[in-house]
């Protein structure tokens, strides 16, 4: 049975770090054009408090150590398992952890499961070289790789794979 919904990727600036108003904003306004959305830079704990603030009618998947959390209209799926993997330790002055989050969600009405994958991969990688250029690349590739598994893995499993995320790259 088919089910018709609209997932969202929201990438929430925190890198200045957006004034509340602004972060409210989006966050209400992304919770009105979408049943299930990935956010990205959620670090800020008043960012992930935001989320939190949404109504009633919507559940969050926040594993500690993960700025990639996801949320769902409890009214419309349930959630049935979720994960977060960390693809590779942050460094210094130049990216924290990477991680990709999950959920399984489960359509109340018809019973259609889905999973929902979000991630955020390291920035830089693409861009003007640099010193780190190199590292970066190689990290981004690993990111890239370990994602790949993680969709196959729901595929041979028969799931309907929806990934979303900021990729940091413009092609």
């Amino acid at each position: 049975m088919s089910v018709t919904f609209r997932t969202a990727t929201i990438n929430v600036k925190s890198n200045p770090e957006m004034r509340q108003t602004s972060v409210v904003h989006d966050i209400r306004k992304a919770s009105q054009q979408a049943s299930v959305i990935g956010w990205q830079e959620i670090e800020p704990e008043r960012y992930r408090q935001a989320i939190r603030d949404l109504p009633a009618n919507w559940s969050h998947f926040m594993p500690k150590g993960s700025a990639n959390p996801i949320s769902w209209r409890n009214d419309l799926w349930k959630k049935t398992g979720g994960d977060s993997i960390t693809t590779h330790k942050g460094l210094a002055g130049v990216t924290p952890h990477r991680n990709i989050t999950w959920v399984k969600l489960k359509h109340r009405e018809t019973g259609k499961e889905i999973v929902r994958i979000n991630t955020h991969l390291i920035s830089g990688a693409w861009s003007e070289p640099r010193p780190t250029t190199q590292w970066r690349r190689e990290q981004w590739r690993e990111h890239m790789s370990q994602l790949n598994d993680l969709v196959r893995h729901f595929e041979k499993q028969g799931a309907e794979v929806i990934v979303g995320g900021d990729f940091n790259r413009d092609s």
